[in-house]
């Protein structure tokens, strides 16, 4: 596998929780395990963050320690962005 390549541009990621859920979410990066922001998400909230995001990056949603959804960084902008990430329930079609 070839090594994550980041990207210069500073890109603004817009992280919503829609996850209707009572408990917050938190969010981490997978490649350093560390949480991009302090306090957690609550249902209908969302934080901008400035940060570079690496081609390849997986952005992991979690819900009491429990993942809910993860995130995988693609064809990122060379140029500043704003992209925004909301996780959702997932309801099968009928």
């Amino acid at each position: 596998m070839a090594p994550a390549r980041m990207i210069d541009a500073k890109h603004n990621r817009t992280f919503c929780n829609a996850f209707a859920e009572s408990r917050p979410l938190s969010v981490y990066t997978l490649r350093t395990k560390a949480k991009i922001m302090e306090e957690s998400l609550r249902y209908k909230e969302c934080r901008l963050v400035q940060m570079q995001l690496a081609e390849g990056e997986r952005i992991d949603f979690k819900l009491e320690g429990l993942s809910v959804g993860t995130f995988r960084a693609s064809g990122l902008p060379h140029t500043a962005a704003n992209m925004e990430l909301v996780p959702y329930h997932h309801t099968k079609g009928k």
